[in-house]
């Protein structure tokens, strides 16, 4: 009786996992870095949350190295689905959940390139335009245009269309405070570009004699001023990345 018994209770325990689950698939996943809050999670949600955060704690100081291995192995555990991280009261962030490399971010203790947020942070009461060369999802534009970071005008720009799509997804949840553009940036403007590279955080580009089909435009941070893109009035600040094999 008690083996029969032990065996009723554990797929009673299965089925209300299952539905809590999927109850909370339902719901927007979301973390909050400032409280630790986990909101819109089911069971395992909130398991993989653990996961993922001991695994960014262990492998912090050796530069995150493995970690992405193991975001890989715990997303077999849960649906596909986003998450959104909230940076701070105005700005908001959404990734895939158990991203190999925004994951991170659900790490309190973790702070994503501190040089920069220095930087921004000391400038909060300059009013500049601030753009965002390969901006990714747009970690920076959300923060920068945010009110913490005085609410700078901002435009984004990334050359990946999947990534553009996040970017794209990033301004929208953050009001459609910043622009964006799905381009390459070059010395000059004019021509196409090819995206290279295996992962969204490390895409290059490279630029092509002829157009293709994948091919994005070319634009130079001048061409921004010609184009009227940014506020000649005020000062720039650029972050450009140049991580990626085509740069």
């Amino acid at each position: 009786m008690a083996p029969e018994f032990g065996s009723r209770l554990e797929k009673r325990m299965e089925a209300l996992l299952r539905r809590t689950d999927e109850a909370a698939a339902g719901r927007s996943l979301a973390f909050d870095r400032g409280s630790g809050m986990l909101t819109g999670a089911g069971a395992l949600d909130r398991i993989a949350l653990l996961a993922l955060q001991a695994g960014s704690l262990l492998t912090q100081p050796y530069g995150h190295r493995g970690y992405r291995l193991g975001c890989k192995a715990v997303a077999n555990f849960v649906p596909r689905r986003d998450i959104v991280v909230r940076l701070n009261e105005d700005a908001e962030f959404a990734i895939p959940f158990c991203d190999g490399y925004w994951s991170r971010l659900l790490n309190r203790r973790y702070h994503y390139e501190e040089e920069i947020e220095a930087f921004l942070r000391s400038a909060k009461d300059v009013r500049y335009f601030f753009v965002d060369c390969e901006a990714n999802f747009g970690y920076w534009s959300a923060l920068a245009s945010s009110r913490p970071f005085g609410g700078q005008l901002t435009l984004s720009i990334e050359a990946s269309p999947d990534n553009a799509g996040r970017l794209a997804t990033n301004a929208l949840l953050n009001g459609d405070r910043f622009r964006w553009l799905n381009a390459a940036v070059g010395e000059k403007s004019g021509g196409f570009a090819r995206i290279t590279g295996a992962r969204h955080e490390t895409f290059g580009t490279l630029v092509l004699a002829e157009h293709e089909s994948e091919a994005v435009p070319v634009v130079s941070l001048d061409g921004l001023d010609n184009d009227g893109l940014i506020d000649p009035t005020l000062p720039v600040v650029i972050k450009l990345d140049r991580r990626g094999s085509g740069d």
